[in-house]
């Protein structure tokens, strides 16, 4: 039987599924530092932690955020934000803290840690007004990390807000075309995209054509942000029984394994394991099991430990080189919730106040 179309109506139980989601975001997060951080003192030519089957697991997580960005994005259009109303309340849900990591990232991370301040107060407001405005977000800074084994950047992680926000601007201007995002016609864009990057890859990498890497990115992002929101348009049509799922999942990583283990390579390796983890991780959102109760509830701390993971680790890095791939994930990851948690709950009593003083003035 075909769905029913988009009713742009938000029903009661999606708040269910969103009760699971922060879990899920958080441990995608931690992975994804943990991976960064285990090459960083030797450089990208090393392997992250837990990678497999040719694949790192921070390739593997960003494509799973993305996801569910694409999913949370078909929500906001089901509950009537559309324009600009649903752009802010993509940019509110970040913009605090970019604005706060970068600004220290400028006022007292450079002046402390480069070796040679070569940058003017200009360039560093240039480095302010285009990477909290996703111009150019992961840029390097001259005199800072100079002589870095790993990509001399101190917010490197960050490079994927630009994408990001390109995707939530093309969503907010074709919001209202509701055609564009029937079932049918998402699972067909899904379908089609995922199609073109495999084939795209393969055509790049077999003849070398370095300069497609940018279209490539974002191809690589694209197609599973348009398969989070197929999965979400479809939610209520896929498979309810953990048997069931167990099927897919199983089918999904054999057919990643058998191509990496007894094929030549093909971009069907990355697209069929990324497949596998990224509807994983929607069982696990999903799930109503009552084991993954523990879940549930999370603080909504993905963002800033998204933005916070990699300067708290090259900080490190830099504080004591003598850190090795094995030792520093140990260090930076668990600093980094820490962290997180605190700048979370200081911007939650610095909001308490401002209601507080509005109440108060209130007659």
């Amino acid at each position: 039987m075909q769905p029913k179309a988009i009713t742009y109506v938000q029903a009661k139980s999606d708040e269910n599924w969103l009760t699971r989601l922060s879990a899920v975001r958080l441990i995608t997060i931690v992975f994804i530092a943990a991976g960064y951080a285990s090459t960083m003192p030797d450089g990208p030519a090393s392997d992250e932690w837990l990678s497999h089957l040719g694949y790192q697991p921070s390739w593997i997580g960003i494509q799973i955020l993305f996801l569910f960005s694409g999913a949370l994005a078909l929500r906001s259009l089901q509950a009537g934000r559309y324009g600009w109303a649903y752009l802010k309340s993509r940019i509110l849900h970040i913009a605090p803290y970019l604005l706060g990591v970068t600004f220290l990232t400028v006022a007292v991370i450079y002046p402390l840690f480069a070796d040679v301040k070569t940058m003017s107060i200009t360039e560093l407001a240039g480095y302010f007004l285009t990477t909290v405005t996703c111009i150019n977000p992961g840029q390097v800074m001259p005199g800072l990390l100079d002589n870095a084994p790993y990509a001399c950047l101190i917010q490197g992680s960050i490079w994927t807000l630009k994408w990001g926000l390109l995707f939530h601007i093309i969503i907010a201007l074709l919001g209202r075309v509701k055609p564009l995002f029937t079932p049918v016609f998402l699972l067909f864009c899904a379908v089609i995209s995922t199609m073109l990057y495999g084939v795209t890859t393969y055509l790049a990498v077999k003849n070398e054509w370095e300069h497609l890497t940018p279209l490539i990115t974002a191809m690589r992002l694209g197609y599973v942000f348009v398969i989070g929101m197929a999965l979400w348009a479809y939610r209520n049509h896929l498979p309810k029984r953990s048997t069931s799922n167990l099927v897919i999942l199983l089918l999904l990583l054999g057919l990643a394994f058998s191509k990496f283990a007894f094929g030549p390579w093909s971009p069907i390796i990355e697209i069929s394991l990324c497949a596998f983890w990224g509807y994983f991780a929607w069982c696990l959102a999903t799930s109503k099991h009552k084991a993954l109760a523990w879940m549930s509830n999370w603080p909504r701390l993905a963002a800033l430990l998204y933005l916070i993971n990699w300067p708290i680790a090259q900080i490190l890095l830099m504080s004591f080189p003598q850190f090795e791939a094995q030792t520093l994930p140990v260090i930076s990851v668990p600093l980094t919730i820490v962290m997180a948690v605190l700048a979370s709950q200081i911007r939650q009593i610095f909001k308490r106040q401002n209601t507080k003083n509005t109440l108060a003035l209130t007659p």
